[in-house]
């Protein structure tokens, strides 16, 4: 449902080109380590995940690497790891009213 999640970064004034969605079926493939140190990435929204994925030794499941490292963009969970429209538009919201997440001008 990634133009559901358009939509709301839209009401943001967020250019949908900064969003990349990871669907549940490619994270155990996905290359966390790529995140570190990367400023691409500013904030990571975090649905249902594998417990164990790539690139994640050292942790004990792909959750603890996403939320305990600090060389990774910030990482909210969503409303019980559960995306759905209404988690994702008050986690960006929260993000977007703290500064922390900033608006396109």
């Amino acid at each position: 449902r990634p133009k559901e999640f358009e939509g709301i970064l839209k009401e943001f004034n967020i250019s949908k080109d900064r969003l990349k969605y990871v669907q549940y079926s490619e994270i155990t493939n996905f290359k966390f380590k790529e995140l570190e140190y990367n400023s691409n990435y500013r904030l990571i929204l975090v649905g249902p995940v594998p417990h164990k994925a790539r690139d994640i030794e050292g942790e004990n499941s792909l959750t603890e690497l996403i939320f305990k490292n600090k060389s990774i963009a910030k990482a909210v969970g969503l409303d019980n790891f559960k995306i759905t429209k209404t988690s994702f538009k008050s986690a960006i919201k929260k993000e977007v009213d703290s500064g922390y997440l900033l608006q396109d001008l």
